[in-house]
Order: C-alpha cells, then structure tokens, then sequence
C-alpha cells in the first residue's frame, strides 16, 4: 500500500509530489483540478468536501489538506532517513522554518498572485505589489543570513527546505523578482533546484525538457 496525493502539478500539490519524489516512496498521484470539476466529483468530496486542493489520503484512514501539513506528514513517516532528522533540536528548526514560511511568506504569495498572475494587466494594482514586495524582502534578507555559509537550512537538505523553497520558485519564477542582491539565498536556491527530485517535477511541469 502507498498514500495518494490529490492536486494537479501545477497546484501546491506539486509541493507534496516533491517531498514524496525525496522520501523514496512510492505514491499514487490523481491531478485533480479545481478547473474541470474533477474536485468536486464524489470520489474526491469524500477525502476533501471542500473540494480543496491537494490532498492526501493514506491507509489506516489517514485524510489530510494543507499543503504544509502534507509534507511534515510525509517526512516524519516516510522521510526518517532523508528529510526528517533525528536529532530534537533540528526537528525543532525543521518545524521553526515551515513555521516561518507559512506566517512570514504565504501572506505576500497569496496577496501579488491575483495581481502578477492572475489578474488582466488593466486590473492589477502595481503599487500595492511595490508596498509588499518592500515588506516582504527584508524578510528575505532573514533567510538570506541564516543560510550565509551553509547549503541548507539544517546541516543536510531537510523538509525544511522544501517548504521554503517553494516560495522562492512562486516568487522568482511566477513574480520575476530579482533576488540577486540576496547571493545565499540564490546559490541555496539554485542548488534545490538542481535535486533530482525537483527536477523531476519541474519536468512534469513542463518547466524543464
């Protein structure tokens, strides 16, 4: 048996099909999309009514969503050895840097989207992008120095990696956003995005040939 993520690739689901790619687990994937309607078939309503994605269902009745919350389960039950430590004090800063995307980051990912993705040019307000996105870089420079002189958050590449980095792939790839002046940040960046198992989803993307 083996759990089953629900989400189309492009989709945070996409965050989930990386963790598991890193984990070594085998796991069925249904892209499910919130464009079709195939979330709001009653195969699907029944792991999530909301009709929301990703999911996760798993044996022993284990349904989840929430992206983050996914990837914490897949890495602390299946990703012992590679992205989950063992040691107390970096579980702690793996939940620490989750925790910092998820409060610090997911807030200006969710505000820009509408108005450099999705939003027709005449509807999007270019000064408001201008007010967040000066917000949030100096939260950037955070992670910038907390991975001065390292590869990675923790002493190996960890979940803790993967929820972060999945905000800096929304936010130089779908915002264009120069992060140059962020040099640890780029070179970590750079170097997740070389991982086999990163590649392999952005090659199911289409980002990569």
């Amino acid at each position: 048996m083996t759990f089953t993520i629900y989400g189309v690739i492009g989709s945070r689901a996409s965050r989930c099909m990386w963790t598991a790619e890193e984990a070594g687990v085998a796991y069925d994937w249904k892209p499910i999309s919130t464009l079709d309607g195939s979330n709001k078939t009653e195969e699907f309503l029944s792991i999530n009514p909301s009709g929301k994605i990703p999911a996760l269902s798993d044996e022993g009745g284990v349904v989840m969503t929430e992206s983050m919350a996914i990837n914490m389960y897949i890495a602390q039950n299946y990703g012992a050895a590679t992205l989950w430590p063992a040691e107390k004090a970096a579980q702690a800063r793996a939940l620490q840097w989750t925790f910092w995307s998820a409060t610090e980051i997911e807030y200006y990912i969710g505000a820009l989207f509408p108005h450099l993705v999705m939003r027709k040019e005449e509807d999007r307000d270019y000064a408001l992008v201008e007010q967040l996105k000066a917000q949030m870089m100096p939260k950037l420079a955070e992670l910038d120095h907390a991975l001065s002189g390292k590869d990675y958050l923790l002493d190996t590449f960890s979940i803790a990696d993967i929820n972060v980095c999945v905000q800096l792939i929304t936010i130089t790839r779908n915002f264009k956003f120069d992060i140059s002046g962020l040099p640890s940040v780029v070179a970590w960046l750079d170097r997740c995005l070389e991982r086999p198992a990163r590649v392999k989803i952005d090659t199911l993307a289409g980002f990569r040939k």
